[in-house]
């Protein structure tokens, strides 16, 4: 990219600009694949994928727990995005009022 001294301009002038630079963004964007849920990685892919960016050796505890869904294809792991992102949504924890619901919903249960 060119250096570029702008010493005098109109608004008019910087309206285009700033359009311009919106409109190559939004068209660079619009080229951007999106992303395939049925996309497999390897460990090391998933340990770079994960929010928390877990050590590869944490990742093989979970996979020991069996905590993670994972395949085996003889001695190589493979995870898939669609299974580990409901994993992800899975973890999601009830807030208090959602878990006192639940509490009451039980104990009417067991009421009867």
């Amino acid at each position: 990219m060119n250096a570029v001294t702008i010493t005098q301009i109109t608004p008019t002038e910087l309206e285009i600009l700033i359009e311009k630079a919106v409109s190559k963004t939004l068209a660079a964007l619009e080229r951007e694949p999106a992303p395939d849920p049925e996309r497999w990685y390897d460990i090391k892919e998933l340990a770079e994928y994960l929010p928390d960016k877990p050590a590869v050796p944490t990742i093989y505890g979970y996979v020991h727990r069996r905590a993670i869904p994972y395949h085996k294809n003889s001695k190589k792991l493979y995870f898939l995005k669609s299974e580990i992102d409901a994993w992800l949504r899975s973890g999601r924890q009830l807030t208090n009022t959602e878990a006192e619901a639940v509490a009451v919903n039980l104990l009417k249960r067991r009421s009867r």
